[in-house]
C-alpha cells in the first residue's frame, strides 16, 4: 500500500523506487504505461497518478473518470491482458490514483502500439528501461520457470562432456540415457 505520510508542504514522503512511480496526470500515457508494463515484468509496484515531479500531491479532479480512463488505457495498450487493482486513496485533502501492479505470469508484457520487441520495458531502480532482445528472451525463459543454465547446447555431444567425472560426482554412469533422464538431453 502507498505511504500515504506527507510533509508540511504537502509533499510525499517516499521517494520513487524499484517498486514506486508517481505521475502528476494522464496528459502523458505513454509514461504511464510504461511503468506499468515494467512493473509487470519485474517486481510489481505502484502507479501514483496525482503526486507531481516535486511530490507535492495536487490530486486528480474527476476522480472517477480518471479511474476508468486509466482501466481502459492499460487494457487496450498492454499485451497480454493485464489486469492491476486500480483504487481511488485519499492523501493530502486529496484523491490520487494508484494502480497496484503484479510481477505477470505471462511475460514479456509490452506495449501493443509497438510490439514485443520496442514496447517491452522493465524497471532499474526508479526508472523504467526499454528491455534489450536479451532481456525480452530472458524475461520468457523465466515465466516458463527455465533458466539459462538449464537450455540445451544443440551441437553439444556426449563426447564433448567428462562423462568419468560426472559418474564420479554423481554417483553413477552416465551415458545418453542418463543424460536425458538427468534433463541434460532432448
Amino acid at each position: 500500500m502507498v505511504d500515504r505520510r506527507v510533509d508540511e508542504a504537502g509533499r510525499v514522503i517516499s521517494p520513487e523506487s524499484k517498486i514506486l512511480e508517481y505521475k502528476r496526470d494522464l496528459s502523458s500515457p505513454d509514461r504511464v504505461l510504461q511503468a506499468v508494463v515494467a512493473f509487470a515484468n519485474s517486481a510489481g509496484g505502484e502507479v501514483v497518478i496525482g503526486v507531481a515531479d516535486d511530490g507535492e500531491v495536487v490530486g486528480v479532479t474527476d476522480p472517477l473518470a480518471e479511474q476508468e480512463r486509466l482501466a481502459n488505457l492499460i487494457s487496450d495498450s498492454v499485451r497480454p491482458q493485464l489486469v492491476p487493482t486500480i483504487e481511488l486513496v485519499p492523501m493530502a485533502d486529496r484523491t490520487v490514483l494508484v494502480a497496484k501492479v503484479w510481477l505477470g505470469q505471462q511475460r514479456p508484457y509490452y506495449l501493443a502500439r509497438v510490439g514485443p520487441h520496442r514496447g517491452t520495458y522493465i524497471r532499474i531502480g526508479a526508472s523504467n528501461r526499454r528491455a534489450s532482445a536479451g532481456m525480452v528472451a530472458e524475461l520468457r525463459r523465466d515465466a516458463r520457470g527455465e533458466s539459462f543454465d538449464e537450455m540445451v547446447a544443440g551441437r553439444a555431444k556426449l563426447s564433448d562432456l567428462d562423462t568419468a567425472y560426472l559418474s564420479k560426482v554423481l554417483h553413477r554412469d552416465i551415458d545418453e540415457r542418463a543424460l536425458f533422464t538427468l534433463g541434460a538431453r532432448r
